[in-house]
């Protein structure tokens, strides 16, 4: 495993003392990580993970930084990045044993949810704060956005060569910019207690841990269930009234369920029945 540090050779975190860095040292042994790269600031952790995974395996490299200056989300859009916040990027690169029928965008999709589903689960084993999903990509507590996921995949001789999952969640109840005030939330607002970064960071590991050695160790068939059923558990989209805007159309109506690929299943309101497996999505 390698730790880089910055030039003034602080610990991975400005405020991580020597046994939190030991508990990531030790936790890293255990789990996928092989490389772990901190900046005090960054244009996008997933950028940053990106360039580093040009020339090596990139399998297990994660990004961290304690705020992005051109931090982004799904379809270019900004992504409000001061510190005190979590930004991570985790980059997975396995020998998946994909059966034909699966196409890469469905597996792309399939890793967002499994992304959700494992921040969902660390949030609340670290707080006890109930998060929800909203498809495709974003963490909700209350119909606010309090993170959120953006996967990047990068290609070699028409295969995926690895993917990138960038992980954004507001922790501290610092000021929201007024273009997403009444949108967003952080996790702080739901707890006496202080969130510590690190120990969210830790937890949020171990869960991707978790669901990573059941890709690498399954067949993707036989994990497809297992994560939609899981995101169906933890969802907030089933059921409502919804506007999604794809690259083809846009539907309004009402969002009835989530495909083994993890395709929305919408309802429209002339009746029709359409799978979508990306856009945007706003509750009505």
């Amino acid at each position: 495993m390698e730790i880089l540090v910055n030039q003034n050779n602080h610990l991975p975190y400005q405020d991580m003392n020597l046994i939190q860095f030991q508990r990531l040292a030790i936790l890293a042994q255990d789990i996928f990580i092989t490389r772990l790269v901190h900046r005090p600031v960054v244009d996008s952790t997933n950028n940053l993970a990106i360039e580093l995974s040009k020339d090596d395996n990139p399998d297990g490299l994660v990004v961290i930084a304690d705020k992005q200056t051109g931090g982004r989300g799904r379809r270019g859009n900004e992504w409000c990045s001061p510190e005190g916040n979590l930004y991570m990027s985790v980059v997975f690169s396995p020998s998946l044993r994909v059966s034909n029928n699966i196409v890469e965008n469905s597996l792309i999709q399939l890793i967002t949810l499994m992304s959700g589903v494992a921040i969902v689960d660390a949030v609340d084993n670290l707080t006890g704060i109930k998060v929800s999903l909203k498809w495709p990509n974003d963490l909700i507590i209350e119909d606010k956005k309090v993170g959120g996921i953006l996967t990047e995949s990068r290609y070699h001789a028409s295969s995926i060569k690895y993917l990138v999952i960038g992980i954004g969640v507001n922790i501290t109840d610092r000021a929201f910019p007024p273009s997403i005030v009444n949108r967003a939330i952080s996790l702080s607002q739901f707890t006496n207690n202080t969130i510590s970064r690190d120990e969210l960071v830790f937890e949020i590991l171990k869960s991707l841990d978790k669901w990573y050695r059941i890709f690498k160790e399954q067949e993707v068939d036989e994990i497809k269930g297992k994560i939609i059923n899981q995101w169906k558990n933890y969802n907030c989209t089933i059921g409502r009234r919804v506007r999604v805007i794809s690259d083809v159309r846009t539907i309004t109506g009402t969002a009835i369920d989530i495909a083994n690929s993890g395709d929305l299943i919408v309802q429209a309101e002339d009746g029709n029945v359409f799978s979508i497996t990306s856009g945007s999505l706003e509750f009505l």
